[in-house]
């Protein structure tokens, strides 16, 4: 069995891949990178955009290992190790800068948390 390829292929309005197959449209991917850069701009330098199709054209703004993601009516950060496929930690926020704040608060909640266990079996 050949695998389908990944990679988007235009034909007239339509812009998917044919692994995706849902039909993604040229608009819709203009759009998502349109959100992309403005999200990326908003969250300041060294944020850049992610563009991806996913049964449908999706977007995020990435540093690092953090990323945010629109999610309804709000936002969601992911905080984990840069271009690895799943996250350490994710929080929801109404603002992509809440989304960020929480999940960083989270993160080093849980590091504190598991320096004390170490500090109290005696191997830091």
């Amino acid at each position: 069995m050949k695998e389908l390829s990944r990679k988007p292929r235009w034909r007239r309005t339509i812009y998917c891949s044919p692994a995706c197959g849902f039909g993604c449209t040229r608009v819709q991917y203009e759009l998502a990178v349109s959100r992309g850069e403005r999200l990326a701009r908003s969250l300041g330098e060294d944020w850049k955009p992610r563009i991806w199709e996913n049964v449908g054209w999706r977007y995020c703004a990435r540093r690092g290992g953090l990323e945010v993601h629109p999610a309804g009516s709000g936002y969601i950060a992911i905080l984990g190790e840069p271009d690895s496929p799943g996250e350490r930690w994710c929080e929801p926020g109404d603002t992509p800068e809440n989304a960020i704040r929480k999940v960083v608060e989270v993160a080093k909640e849980e590091i504190a948390g598991l320096q004390a266990i170490l500090e109290k079996a005696g191997v830091l």
